[in-house]
């Protein structure tokens, strides 16, 4: 079950920390579900493939969680990958960014801070944050 803490992060990921809302104890799986389900309502001007073919790998600490932010980059088509490649396209680098970055770096791998990642992704028409 959820606790306290990620039930507050559930309303306000999904947009509704400051609309009443019914607390119900959900799983994690149905919380994810959720999630998906609150994104996919929210950017209803994004096109579902707006970031189609491309694939992010995420480092460091975010401001948001990693599952909530995967769910938003694939629910819009995007990849996400555990380490960077020849295949990544991007690499957000959050707080005490890990070994990734210096990978990146020797691939040439464009290395987005949040802010960048936020601007790459509303310039897709992707609601972010939501």
């Amino acid at each position: 079950m959820l606790n306290g803490h990620k039930r507050v992060r559930a309303a306000e990921v999904a947009g509704l920390e400051h609309h009443p809302v019914e607390v119900v104890d959900v799983t994690d799986e149905q919380a994810r579900e959720l999630f998906a389900i609150a994104h996919r309502e929210l950017a209803v001007d994004a096109k579902p493939n707006a970031l189609e073919g491309l694939t992010f790998v995420f480092t460091g600490e975010l401001s948001r969680d990693r599952e909530t932010v995967g769910t938003v980059v694939e629910s819009h088509g995007a990849e996400i990958g555990e380490k960077v490649t020849e295949k990544t396209d991007y690499l957000v680098a959050g707080d005490s960014a890990g070994e990734h970055t210096e990978t990146a770096g020797l691939q040439g791998t464009p290395i987005l801070d949040e802010r960048a990642f936020t601007s790459l992704l509303n310039e897709h028409g992707v609601n972010y944050p939501p």
